[in-house]
Order: C-alpha cells, then structure tokens, then sequence
C-alpha cells in the first residue's frame, strides 16, 4: 500500500453506505480536545484548568497522580498500554464498560470484539510508531447489561508513569446517545451487525477481516473461528478449478462480482447462495479490502424443487408422470445415440385390474397401485427409470437390455413381482401384468414410434393369455406368427419326442496328482433332425423367450439327479452334480418345491446338488430371489456363482450367500497366458474365495499351459477340454472307468 496509515473497514463501510465526508469526519474527532475542558468543568475537585489537564495528559511521566485523577472521573474510557497493548492503567469507566473486570495486565485487543481486532492492532502499530491520526475507530461492544455501546476510539504517543519509556493513551468516547453521535455512521454500524444478509471483509490477499452476525447465522462459523481463516474454508468441492479461475479474474480486473455458487456450512451442508463480491480502496493495481455480500438462496431453490415434483410426479404414486416420462424418454434416446448404445422401453398394462376396482371400488384400485409402483421400483436397477402413464398403465425405460434374454428375465422378475398377492383389509388380492418390449435403435428411432411398437407388444402379451412378455417383431405387423410362439411349439415338441439330451462335464480336484474327479456338471443338448445340435445357452433364451423354461428346467433337474444318483450306486460314490438354473426358472414361486421333488424322486441326497446361479441373480437385492437362497441352504443344497467377473458381484451380498463355490468364467481363463492383467484377476478371484472359505473352480481349462498357471497362483480346482469334455451319460462312465481304477472299494474313492 501507498498510503501512510491503514484505513479501518468501517470507516470504509461507512464511505460506501453514504458516511459524512472527510472533513466532517476530522471536525468530529478534533472535538477531543473540547471534551477534555468539559472534563475539567465537571470534576471541579481536581482543581485544574482545562490547560493543566491538557499539558497533565502529554506528560504522563511527569504527573502520575494528575492522570490517575482524570481517568478515574472522566465519563469516557481512558486506557493507558503498553505498545504491545497490555493495559498498564484503566478508568472506572473502562471498568464499568468492560464488564466489572481487572484491566490491568490484559491484552486490549482480546477485550474487543473479533472482527476488530485486526483494525485495532494496526490502529496501535500507527499509535505507537508516532504517526497523526486524523480519524478515530468506531466500534460497538455490548456490556454486562446486554446494552450496546457506540464507541469512538483513538490512541495517542505518550511518555510512561515511572521510567518515561513510550506507552499508548486511548481515549473511547461512549456516543450511543450523545448528541453528538455521527448519525450515518452508526447508521452503517447497525446496517452491518443486522442486516439479513451475510457480509464478509477480507484484505488483499483474502484473510478474513470481518463477519457479521448473518454470516454466523448463514454459515455456522463464528466470528472467532473464521476471522484469520480465508473464505477456502467455505468451498464445497462441486464447483472446478476453472470457475474459481474466472471469479478472480473478474474480480481483479472489474473489481466486482456476482452470481450463485454454491458453499458448504460448518457442519458440513450444501448450500447456495447468492454472491456480490467488490473490491474497495484501489489505488491503480492496489486492492485494500474485499467486501463480499450474500443471501442464502437455498430455501427458493427447494421450493422450486418441489414445484417441480408436483408438476412432474404422479399425486398418487409419486412415479414420474407422463409428461416427466416423455422429457425422459426423449434424454435417453438421445443419450443413446450420441454414444452409439442401445435403451429398451417396457410397457406395462395390469392383468385383473378393472375387476377390483369394479368390486371393491377406486379406494382399493388406488392401494393396489401404491403397491404396484413399490414393487416396480424395488425390482428394477438405480438405472432404469420407472413411470405411471395413467391408470393401470406403467413403463419403464432401461439403458442397455438390447437381447430378448436379458428383456425377457427382467420383464419375469417384474411379472413375478406383481403376482405376488397383496393383502388389504382382509382382502387377498392377485393382479398380473402384462408387458410389451421394443429397443431403439433396432425398433424405432424415435420417441413416438418407440412407444407405439411397445404398446403393440403389451397387446400382443395380453392378447394371448396375459400376465406374460412379448417383444415387439416386424411379424408381428404382417399377420404372421410371432417366433416366440413357433419356438413355444419346437420346444413342447421336443419334450414328447424325447429330443433333448444332458451331456456330462467333469470337475476336478487340482491338489492331488494326478487330479481327482469330484463332480460333473449337467449340460442340455437339443438333438434336432437334419441340424446340429443347439448350444444350452441358445436353448434356454429360446425356452425363456417361449416361456417353456420351467418345463425344461424341471426335466433338467429330475434326469441329471436321477442319473448322478445312479452313478453313485454303482461306480462313483460321493460324486457331485452341479446343473444350471436359468432366472425364469429361479424367479418361480415354487421354485423350490420342485427342486425338492427332484431329489426326492431320485433318491439323491441334498448334499450332492449344487445349483450354478448367474452372479447378477445371485446379487439381486430381490427380496424373493434371497428367500429362496436361504431355504436351499437351509436344506442342504449348495450354491454356486457361474460366469464371476461379469461385473455385478457385491462383496457384502457374497459374504451372506453362504455359497460353496464360485466358477470363474471361460473368458479370462482362455487368455490367461496371453493377457498379465487377466492372471491378476484370477488371483484376485482366488483370494476372494479364499476370505470366503469358497471353493474357486477355473471354466475353461483347454491347455497344460492353463493349468500350470492356475496351480502356480494355487487354484484348487478346474474343468474343461483338457481334463475332459461334456459327454453323454454313456461315454462319461465309460470314460471315468477307464481312466480311473477303483483302488479301495471299501471307501469308494476312485
């Protein structure tokens, strides 16, 4: 700075808010030396004249007594400190306005009120290195009578009482009802400790000066706590590097900023506000202050929040309304598109609706759909987005989903989720659903006619029984038969024909050598005249698709346990069969019963049955799909999680599975010698089962070179074309006789 003496924030305040000019100012503080001769009139027992007082108060050091007298009987503060401003001496005034207190030996800056003492700690280094002041400090200090004192202040250069070394002498003048108050000024003072909204003052460099008591209230800091801090503090992390970049740059080359940002309070809360920051005192490049006013605008913000709410949710449900749906779908194809992806829209229309609000009336049409807009959004992921249209009409937009499997067990956990029945007033209620599919961009392009073809699903799902998914097909235009229902037929006419078929994998123990058989897991096989037989994976999309899945799945279960159970009898005692379980088959409510009757009919024990479940079903948070988890094991089947490393495992969900065993997918063990990163995994996998107590089983074993490194890293067990491939129940125990000898038939272990 270029000026000689540091210019108090206040007297700047009060320069902004209209304060008298310079000059008026000065008149007001050369009235000092009036004072002093009322002083003298109204102590007449000192006996001096208002000369003797005057000369009494520039030589301390030469009437000691002199100046006792005076502070002591005058109605203003008198203050004799040290340079460094400890009180040396102190009037009864002072006493009586700092609270009843023993001044002597006090710090004066720790007796005046945060936010002003930095202004009065340079107020005493211009003291005391003898420089003129030509204007006195205005403060305001409440006393132990919770009154509040207006209160001038100046400090002057004097000699000490005893040994003459330099000491400062204030001067306070009480003016809160005077009559000679400065009126605009102590306008401003008030204006600054009342106002609603918060202000901050800073210097130059951004240390906090000031606060007012509605930054308090706004923030939650004190003035102690944030006086000395810089407004940093307040950051909440939400805005860039970039926009804090161009608030300086304004501010320093306009000296003025404004708009909403967005700050933290102290205990820890988000909140917004509404920010005018200006530079005073410049001089050229210089900048003295900052004064940084703003209001707490995050009251409007929320009720403009639930205006939107209202506007675009549901009354009744609180879902997205239509016109919330349509702003969304419109964003999601729109987001699709941009990054080359595809979205699914489900459409839903309820099964048996009409009748309950026909027979029990709209006050239970409107409980069944609360329930039904509860058990859409619990069986969807935090992705998909879900809407009521109106009425019984509801839809749902899902990122991704663009093969008729994954539609297809979505749309079953939603169709299982809504069958479920729901209990009101001693009333059991049952509704379905019906639910149609389409995908952009392979159904449409745009937002109508996407809606349009899944609506057409929805009828054609309604139109052949309900309570099931259809999928929107181009032939389902032209009149001819939808490929869901031709498939429907294939299948039940493979299950009379006797055309599928279980072929038999071999698992092995990796810890002996050579590696010991434990288990076989059954794989379906359509045998098919004139073409090659269909994969299992195609099979069940296909038998999902039809809707024929849990047919299917229940003659899965009940040949391959009636097969392992023969085995164990005759040749391979202890052996473990491990089966497949499509979602469809999993999601049925009496899902469990017939894996019971499977077992029962068989003759095999529970123990010997391990279900391969895929990770994303086992980590649903389905309520449903959990129940069924804990009766398996509660029966003494094992789980097993297949294809682990598709990206949908939740460590905490896995450690309350109570799994037996996890199978990392063919994929990684494939390239395993080929890719560093995939060994990490493997290993990573490996000590998940470990924490876990699971056994980890590799897929996809095919060369000696994978199983070198999947025993190196300390795998314990393996299958695939290596060890042996999936065969047909008559060649597997012809082979397993082959290759194994049984050496102890009294333990059966071959």
């Amino acid at each position: 700075m270029t000026d000689s003496t540091v210019t108090p924030p206040w007297d700047e305040l009060s320069t902004r808010l209209g304060a008298h000019s310079r000059g008026e100012m000065q008149a007001q503080l050369i009235r000092y030396a009036e004072d002093l001769q009322a002083l003298l009139d109204e102590h007449s027992s000192l006996a001096q004249s208002n000369n003797d007082l005057i000369e009494s108060l520039n030589r301390l050091d030469q009437n000691r007594l002199t100046l006792e007298l005076l502070i002591n009987s005058s109605r203003d503060v008198h203050l004799a400190t040290e340079l460094d401003g400890v009180i040396i001496e102190a009037n009864a005034a002072a006493t009586t306005l700092f609270n009843g207190i023993n001044l002597k030996g006090r710090l004066l800056d720790d007796l005046l009120p945060v936010e002003q003492r930095v202004s009065f700690a340079a107020l005493r280094v211009q003291a005391g290195l003898g420089k003129e002041l030509t204007h006195a400090s205005t403060f305001i200090l409440t006393d132990a009578t919770s009154v509040q004192h207006v209160l001038h202040a100046r400090a002057g250069l004097a000699s000490g009482p005893t040994d003459g070394r330099p000491v400062l002498h204030w001067l306070m003048r009480d003016e809160t009802d005077g009559p000679d108050v400065d009126i605009e000024s102590n306008l401003s003072v008030m204006a600054f400790q009342n106002t609603s909204e918060g202000i901050m003052i800073t210097d130059a460099e951004g240390e906090i000066l000031s606060v007012n008591p509605a930054f308090t209230r706004i923030t939650g800091y004190s003035a102690e706590e944030i006086v000395g801090q810089t407004p940093r503090l307040l950051q909440s992390g939400l805005h860039s590097p970039q926009f804090y970049q161009a608030f300086w740059h304004a501010l320093l080359e306009d000296g003025f900023w404004q708009g909403e940002i967005i700050n933290r309070r102290k205990n820890g809360e988000h909140f917004s506000e509404w920010l005018t920051v200006t530079s005073v005192c410049r001089s050229g490049d210089c900048i003295a202050r900052f004064v940084a006013v703003f209001s707490d605008v995050t009251p409007l913000h929320n009720n403009e929040k639930r205006l939107n709410f209202i506007a675009y949710h549901d009354s009744l449900t609180s879902l997205a309304n239509r016109a919330r749906f349509l702003d969304q779908l419109g964003l999601s194809i729109s987001l699709a598109r941009r990054n080359n992806q595809s979205m699914t829209l489900l459409y839903i229309d309820l099964d048996g609706f009409k009748g309950i609000n026909d027979s029990l009336g709209h006050k239970f049409g409107d409980l069944v759909l609360r329930q039904v807009a509860g058990r859409l959004s619990g069986a969807v992921r935090e992705s998909d987005f879900v809407a009521r249209l109106g009425g019984d009409e509801f839809v749902v937009i899902m990122p991704g989903m663009r093969d008729e499997v994954s539609r297809g067990i979505v749309a079953g956990k939603l169709i299982d989720a809504l069958s479920q029945p729901m209990l009101f007033d001693q009333h059991n209620l049952i509704i379905g659903a019906s639910i149609g599919s389409a995908v952009y961009p392979d159904d449409a392009e745009d937002d109508a006619t996407l809606m349009r073809h899944a609506d057409k699903a929805m009828y054609l799902a309604k139109q052949t029984g309900g309570n099931k998914h259809a999928v929107y097909r181009r032939e389902n235009r032209t009149g001819e038969a939808p490929a869901s229902e031709v498939m429907n037929a294939r299948i039940e006419a493979a299950l009379v024909n006797r055309q599928f078929d279980l072929h038999y994998q071999p698992c092995f123990d990796l810890v002996q050598e050579p590696p010991r058989l434990v288990g076989v897991e059954a794989l379906l096989r359509w045998r098919q005249p004139e073409q090659d037989d269909m994969p299992p994976a195609s099979l069940f999309a296909g038998a999902e698709q039809s809707g024929t899945v849990n047919r299917v799945g229940d003659w899965v279960l009940r040949t391959a346990c009636a097969q392992v159970r023969d085995w164990q009898e005759h040749a391979l005692p202890g052996l473990r069969l491990t089966v497949n379980i499509a979602s469809q088959h999993l999601c049925e409510p009496n899902f469990v019963d017939r894996v019971q009757i499977a077992l029962s009919e068989s003759g095999l024990d529970a123990g010997s049955l391990e279900l391969d479940i895929h990770e994303r079903d086992a980590m649903s948070d389905i309520e449903g799909d959990q129940s069924r988890f804990k009766l398996l094991r509660s029966i003494g089947i094992r789980l097993a999680i297949g294809d682990l490393g598709t990206g949908n495992c939740n460590l905490q969900r896995l450690g309350s599975l109570q799994l037996s065993r996890l199978k990392v997918g063919v994929e990684f063990i494939g390239a395993l010698h080929q890719r560093t990163e995939l060994k990490s995994l493997c290993r990573a996998f490996l000590e998940i089962g470990a924490a876990f107590k699971l056994e980890v089983t590799a897929i996809g074993v095919e060369t000696p070179a994978h199983l070198d490194i999947l025993r190196q890293m300390g795998c314990r067990s393996a299958q695939g074309y290596l060890l042996g491939r999936p065969m047909p129940a008559a060649e597997f125990i012809a082979w397993a006789s082959q290759l194994f000898a049984v050496a102890d038939t009294t333990t059966g272990t071959p």
